[in-house]
């Protein structure tokens, strides 16, 4: 299932519950508003989680951007030459 919550909280955790209550056998989510704790029910049902985030959620596996590859891919798009690192 894919979701957009136009980064509201409460969609977001009504999207956690809905996980558990559908029984998901994973979540992969980037989240914009959740927090730590709002994670516990997933754990709590067993379902792994990982969050695509630049700061750590607790114990839930973290994958983290590389913000500087992507500001120099946008630079190379729109200027046509290669930025330099």
């Amino acid at each position: 299932m894919v979701c957009d919550t136009n980064a509201d909280r409460d969609e977001e955790r009504a999207y956690l519950r809905e996980a558990v209550q559908q029984r998901f056998a994973s979540v992969v989510i980037t989240s914009f508003r959740l927090v730590a704790k709002d994670f516990l029910t997933l754990s709590e049902a067993g379902i792994p989680a990982v969050v695509s985030a630049d700061l750590p959620f607790g114990e839930t596996d973290l994958v983290t951007p590389d913000a500087r590859a992507a500001m120099r891919a946008a630079l190379t798009e729109v200027t046509g030459a290669v930025a330099s690192p």
